[in-house]
């Protein structure tokens, strides 16, 4: 059996059927909306703004304290630069005594005693010989002899070959000015040992009449192994 809706006025429906009344109802907003659900609270967001500006602060700060230093470090430095550039240079410390410099000694110039060059043997334009034959060849006094005034010549040979030699000697006698002539003087120096020195004299056959005017050349040498 559907129970009928409660007449207008709010008076409460019959009983259903059965004879029991309805539970108690509490007053009914009929028509009416529903209790709303409270808005939840938003969340504050100036102190995060302030803590982010306070920290920019912290960090600006910092960074400044540290630059300053270097600035002032280096305002340092630069005064300490400018300080000894323009005041009185510093004085170097030596320790332990300093090397003296020993002065300066000036060697006394030596001088090598004057070379007299050898002069050459006097010989004649054409002279006859070898080179190293000539060189043996020395005379020691171009005059005359100890009886009358025949030419004679004082001579020394040094065999300077690797054998025994026989030298053959040839001397040309005339006037210092050449226009003159006074013959020739000869020698003969035989079987001379390698490395051997031997005196001897060469005569000529033609008087000097003056011993002061006389001139003696080489004319010919030959040297001969033995």
């Amino acid at each position: 059996m559907t129970s009928l809706p409660p007449p207008p006025g709010g008076a409460p429906p019959p009983p259903p059927f059965g004879g029991q009344p309805p539970p108690p109802q509490g007053p009914q907003n009929w028509g009416q909306p529903g209790p709303v659900a409270p808005t939840p609270k938003k969340k504050k967001k100036w102190p995060w703004v302030v803590g982010g500006v306070v920290a920019l602060f912290v960090v600006a700060a910092i960074a400044g304290g540290g630059k300053s230093d270097d600035d002032a470090k280096v305002d340092s430095a630069a005064s300490v630069t400018t300080t000894t550039a323009a005041g009185t240079p510093d004085t170097p410390v030596t320790t332990g005594t300093p090397d003296t410099a020993a002065a300066p000694t000036t060697a006394a110039p030596t001088t090598a005693p004057p070379t007299t060059a050898e002069a050459p043997l006097p010989t004649i334009a054409g002279v006859q010989g070898e080179r190293d034959e000539i060189d043996d060849i020395t005379m020691t006094r171009c005059g005359v002899g100890d009886f009358g005034n025949y030419g004679e010549v004082d001579i020394t040979v040094v065999n300077n070959s690797s054998k025994p030699s026989t030298y053959f000697i040839e001397i040309r006698m005339e006037s210092k000015d050449g226009k003159t002539s006074y013959g020739t003087a000869n020698a003969v120096v035989d079987n001379l040992g390698p490395g051997q020195t031997k005196q001897d004299k060469a005569s000529a056959l033609d008087e000097i009449p003056n011993p002061d005017d006389v001139r003696c050349l080489i004319a010919s040498v030959s040297r001969m192994a033995s």
